[in-house]
């Protein structure tokens, strides 16, 4: 029963297509560097969603009034990480565009 009462909850990401590398390009150094950094990157992220995940389970399991400010904490400097993370992977992504960009002017001139 998918997204009724009493489903489990899905986990942040999923680990069997974060950890699975992005295809190399082949030719192309741009997109080669480009690539590479964003296998850093999924590899940050993967990292950080499972430390998000074991924060959100022990506040599940373990609920208790003193610790729930230092999880709740946690997970606001996870969120945190996630969107520096994924702010970091758009301006690659930008840069990567530009260069290309400037790549195909050139070759047509």
């Amino acid at each position: 029963m998918k997204g009724g009462l009493g489903a489990q909850p899905q986990p942040l990401h999923c680990r069997a297509n974060l950890r699975r590398d992005v295809p190399r390009g082949q030719g192309d150094p741009t997109k080669q560097r480009y690539l590479v950094r964003l296998n850093e990157y999924i590899a940050q992220i993967s990292r950080v969603g499972n430390n998000y995940n074991q924060v959100v389970k022990a506040i599940n399991t373990y609920l208790s009034r003193n610790m729930l400010p230092r999880q709740i904490d946690t997970l606001v400097a996870c969120t945190r990480e996630l969107k520096s993370l994924s702010e970091q992977v758009s301006e690659l992504t930008r840069q990567l565009r530009e260069e290309w960009l400037i790549t195909v002017i050139n070759n047509k001139n």
